[in-house]
């Protein structure tokens, strides 16, 4: 699924299914195209990888009037930094069920 674009002009590419693009949208820094479910691209063209490793939660908290659904968690992406902090990227995509 995708492109979709955030303010700052990163395109996001989403694929549950498999670690494959179409045409291999998600590139790395190193120009190796990236096996992931969910990738960002920058607005240079370098792919970052926002979770290779798929799991499932319980729904979360967030959306106290649904109660069917699930959280997709996807973990182990690209390293990121936040004020000399370094962590693995990660995506939550929630799945809500309208009985």
């Amino acid at each position: 699924y995708g492109p979709v674009w955030d303010h700052t002009n990163h395109t996001y590419y989403l694929n549950m299914c498999e670690q494959q693009h179409n045409d291999h949208t998600c590139i790395s820094v190193d120009g190796e195209p990236l096996e992931t479910y969910v990738c960002q691209v920058t607005d240079i063209g370098i792919g970052q990888d926002l979770g290779s490793t798929f799991g499932i939660l319980p729904l979360r908290e967030m959306y106290p009037a649904y109660t069917y659904g699930a959280t997709v968690h996807l973990t182990d992406g690209t390293m990121c930094h936040n004020g000399g902090r370094y962590f693995a990227r990660q995506t939550y995509i929630d799945v809500i069920c309208d009985p």
